[in-house]
């Protein structure tokens, strides 16, 4: 298989609006993209409207999930700076991580 024959895997982690509308937009043109995040509280219906585009896992099951699903990805977009110091050191190989950081979560 040439690079040309390839789909360009992404996977977008945690929760942030714009990784769904993000993976919405590279599925149209092509890419295999999904957003992980886990069951947790979704007050405003955002999970649900764009359940198409996320695989949602059991906070238990986060980890391990995140670990199988970076191993097949091309990118990862991580959107929780916690999420990265967590598994990073996990990762079965080195692999280029794009870091979205908004200032949340400081605590």
């Amino acid at each position: 298989m040439t690079l040309a024959n390839t789909i360009m895997r992404i996977l977008h982690v945690w929760y942030a609006v714009g990784a769904y509308v993000l993976t919405k937009y590279q599925r149209l043109l092509g890419y295999d993209s999904k957003v992980l995040i886990a069951n947790v509280n979704d007050k405003y219906g955002i999970r649900k409207f764009y359940r198409d585009y996320s695989l949602n896992v059991k906070p238990e099951e986060f980890i391990e999930t995140y670990l199988v699903e970076a191993e097949a990805a091309n990118v990862i977009h991580i959107s929780l700076i916690g999420i990265v110091l967590r598994t990073c050191l996990k990762s079965r190989r080195l692999k280029k991580i794009i870091i979205y950081y908004d200032g949340l979560f400081l605590g």
